[in-house]
């Protein structure tokens, strides 16, 4: 099977949206734990959480066929995980390669979805998931900042001290949409000389046709004639190029025309004429 061009940050994007979807569990890619034998390494980790109780749901991803074939350690994480899935490109791995209650989904390339090919088993005897659930915890607690001394205005002691920071923010918010709108009018104004050019020069260069086309006697375009009837007048120029007999043209006709009555009268024995 050729290997997939699908990569494990894909793959762990698409775990994290669905869980996030679900509103009752945390995702975390690539958690380190030690263990008693040896570091956990799982590239991804979901915490859920419904009706007082709590799950841990471990993720291995699988993006090569050589991989999976000659990496098998994701077995050893399954007792420290209420489940644990294997996760690939679709058609990677089938089902019936999954050993134990190892469930298998499959990523949709074209459609970054998620879908179960073997659901995961959750009886796994012996299992102690408190590993695991202690460190996700921790990073709960860390993600929002935790702090006892932590009074009801957040991490400010009273509501003035509230209040004049958040004043203080606003004037930051301010001079940075300034600063912000300051930049991108240098931008604009670097950027505008180049169009502004070359917007001159066509206009340049379709005055110098009109006053030629003027001056050589088609007056269909004038000048000083409104922009609004340029397309009409332009359509009639059409026309009339279309119905004019090239210069050139004429000049090859006439010569060949000439070309072939001298022919006929020296295969004839016509005397006298010749051009002119």
């Amino acid at each position: 099977m050729a290997e997939s061009a699908v990569n494990a940050f894909d793959i762990k994007a698409a775990l994290e949206l669905r869980w996030r979807r679900t509103g009752r569990a945390g995702f975390w890619p690539e958690i380190t734990v030690p263990a008693p034998d040896g570091d956990l390494r799982l590239d991804g980790v979901a915490l859920e959480w419904q009706y007082g109780n709590m799950w841990v749901h471990g993720y291995e991803i699988k993006v090569s066929r050589s991989d999976w074939l000659r990496d098998a350690k994701y077995e050893r994480y399954r007792r420290y995980c209420d489940t644990l899935t294997v996760v690939c490109p679709k058609g990677m791995i089938g089902r019936d390669e999954m050993p134990g209650d190892i469930g298998l989904m499959w990523y949709e390339p074209d459609t970054a979805a998620l879908r179960y090919r073997r659901k995961p088993g959750y009886d796994a005897p012996g299992k102690d998931t408190g590993i695991l659930k202690d460190r996700l915890l921790r990073e709960i607690v860390r993600s929002v900042w935790y702090d006892p001394s932590v009074s009801r205005y957040g991490r400010y002691a009273t509501a003035r001290e509230y209040l004049d920071q958040k004043t203080e923010m606003k004037g930051v918010g301010r001079a940075l949409g300034s600063k912000m709108a300051l930049r991108l009018q240098n931008l604009e104004e670097r950027c505008e000389p180049t169009h502004r050019r070359r917007t001159e020069a066509k206009a340049a260069a379709y005055d110098r046709l009109v006053g030629l086309l003027y001056d050589s006697g088609w007056r269909q375009i004038e000048p000083w004639a409104d922009p609004e009837h340029i397309d009409t007048a332009l359509a009639r120029l059409g026309e009339a190029l279309r119905d004019t007999v090239p210069a050139g043209l004429l000049d090859e006709t006439l010569e060949e025309a000439i070309g072939r009555l001298e022919e006929l009268r020296d295969r004839h024995g016509v005397e006298g004429g010749g051009r002119g």
